[in-house]
């Protein structure tokens, strides 16, 4: 399994802060999957803004990586904001890389 622990921020300048998208991708095996295409999963656990759920979150991903899809698992920023829109740009930053 390929674990990658990505900082979006590095790719999109304008958020606001560090923002993580850890991936959870089953390898490919040459003797019998070489190549293979999977379907794909952006998992955002929730917890209202408040807080990042752990419940919700790599314990997921593993499940459904055991089902062989990706997933991209992401951590966003939660708290007091001047405007509450960031952890939308930061799950349409998501969707994009």
């Amino acid at each position: 399994m390929k674990n990658v622990k990505i900082n979006l921020r590095d790719e999109f300048p304008m958020l606001h802060k560090d923002v993580y998208l850890t991936s959870y991708v089953p390898d490919n095996f040459p003797e019998y999957s070489a190549g293979k295409k999977r379907r794909t999963l952006l998992l955002i656990p929730g917890g209202a803004y408040c807080f990042v759920s752990d419940r919700e979150g790599e314990v997921v991903a593993l499940r459904f990586a055991g089902y062989d899809i990706n997933v991209f698992l992401l951590t966003y920023n939660v708290g007091p904001y001047p405007e509450l829109g960031y952890p939308f740009f930061e799950g349409f930053a998501a969707i994009a890389y």
